[in-house]
């Protein structure tokens, strides 16, 4: 018999391979369940696992949040410390670098940590963010972060520590990077540096920030995060395309993890609102002290405190689950956001279990003041495994209104955007 599970995100370039190797993999959902099993096949549509009872399981290809590859190598516990950093977010460990004999590329030697291949790729200059010498020191993790995010006109050539907390740079245009020395030009005047007292470079860039689109991330045992425009299964590897253009070979027993919800998923609670509203039981004084104390709403946890807390629609007998994201809002209280350039927002949603126990709250859904939803819950009503489109939609507004009783909330557990 062939179970189906159903999985909400966008297709990516999958392209058709038979049974080739025992992964074992643990498919994430995104409604917070899980499947393990052994891959058996992958095409565009689907991939199907085998579960230790034998049974197989159908997944649509379009939506699988993250996929762990449980029979993964270890971890390499001597990686390099060099690394490619692209623009796209990709992140390559290598163990050399130097200009290609065509100049406006660097010939790039990978780590030999993921047995990848080809061992060496030519990568457009303009395609790489910054560099981290692979000779350069262990540690010094923070700082190097900091310096890639500094945005700057020339490239900053990044000089090896004189402290164990700090790196210093200098500013110039870097022309060739040998196998020795680096030419720079420093005020106008080239200047060949020995690779030995260059620590990384940051190629220059108008802005701080590295432009991840929504692509899979690919993360390999050697320390490999690839953002992948397109993937494809070789027998027993898997082959990456990544969004800038760099392909990479990788054996699948090097592979830890393809999250497919990178870049894509965003939950309430890491957003701010755009505003709250508060209409308390205590209408008067609403605009004065109790309304300052009287809390409209509240992340990752109940309202007045302790676990978010709702019973699970995808369980025959409702039980109790814990979510560790979502939001409280309190009877009276609206919360909304901007959600443009989202297609989807998903959440479980619930009376909370400390309402009154004979009291009633009603939610209510807006996208762009439009009314979506609305949805009397009390102890006895079901859950909600809430989906409504977004497509072009600008603002969502959630509003519990009081029926009954004098205290009441709404739980939305794993109340998360979709792009």
């Amino acid at each position: 018999m062939l179970e189906s599970v159903t999985l909400y995100v966008a297709l990516f370039g999958f392209h058709q391979q038979a049974a080739y190797c025992d992964a074992i993999v643990e498919a994430a959902m995104i409604d917070g369940t899980t499947v393990r099993g052994t891959l058996t096949s992958l095409s565009k549509e689907r991939l199907v696992l085998a579960k230790a009872s034998g049974a197989q399981v159908a997944v649509a290809a379009g939506a699988l949040p993250t996929l762990q590859f449980v029979s993964s190598n270890s971890p390499d516990e001597d990686q390099q410390a060099g690394a490619i950093y692209l623009r796209d977010g990709s992140v390559l460990p290598i163990e050399s670098v130097e200009s290609s004999p065509k100049g406006s590329k660097l010939r790039i030697g990978l780590s030999d940590a993921d047995r990848a291949t080809p061992a060496e790729v030519d990568i457009g200059i303009d395609r790489i963010r910054c560099i981290r010498l692979p000779e350069s020191p262990e540690g010094f993790v923070e700082p190097w972060q900091a310096m890639r995010k500094r945005s700057s006109t020339s490239d900053l050539i990044v000089t090896r520590p004189k402290t164990a907390d700090s790196l210093d740079y200098v500013e110039g245009y870097v022309e060739s990077i040998g196998r020795s020395a680096v030419r720079l030009y420093l005020d106008e005047q080239p200047l060949d540096v020995s690779r030995e007292k260059i620590f990384g470079i940051v190629f220059a860039s108008e802005s701080s920030g590295v432009r991840v689109d929504p692509h899979p991330l690919v993360a390999t045992r050697g320390g490999m995060q690839l953002f992948a425009k397109r993937l494809r299964l070789l027998a027993a590897d898997l082959s990456v395309t990544t969004a800038a253009g760099v392909d990479v070979t990788v054996p699948l027993s090097n592979v830890s993890e393809i999250d497919f919800s990178y870049g894509r998923l965003t939950y309430l609670s890491d957003l701010a609102p755009l505003a709250t509203e508060n209409d308390p039981l205590f209408g008067p004084l609403r605009d004065r002290e109790l309304s300052a104390a009287w809390p409209v709403f509240r992340t990752n946890a109940a309202l007045w405190g302790g676990p978010l807390v709702a019973r699970d629609p995808l369980t025959d007998d409702l039980r109790r689950r814990d979510f560790d994201r979502g939001l409280s809002i309190t009877a009276g209280g609206t919360v909304a956001y901007d959600v443009e350039g989202y297609t989807e927002f998903r959440c479980v949603a619930d009376i909370a279990p400390d309402s009154s126990p004979s009291g009633s709250v009603r939610l209510v859904i807006e996208i762009d003041r439009k009314q979506e939803l609305r949805r009397e819950f009390n102890a006895a009503a079901l859950p909600l495994d809430l989906v409504l489109p977004l497509m072009n939609a600008r603002e969502l507004r959630l509003r519990v209104e009081r029926q009954s009783g004098i205290r009441g909330s709404v739980h939305l557990g794993q109340a998360r955007l979709i792009r």
